[in-house]
């Protein structure tokens, strides 16, 4: 995995806030479940 520099994580966040109040957002992932888990605010 490659980590986003601070400046690419205020950004992702600004963008993810901004399109909060507006509708859905999807993101993606080639990591396998168990990985891609690890990162989310989904738990089994």
């Amino acid at each position: 995995m490659t980590p986003f520099s601070k400046e690419g994580e205020e950004l992702l966040f600004q963008v993810l806030a901004e399109r909060n109040d507006k509708g859905s957002v999807i993101i993606t992932t080639n990591l396998g479940l168990p990985t891609a888990l690890r990162f989310s605010a989904i738990r089994p």
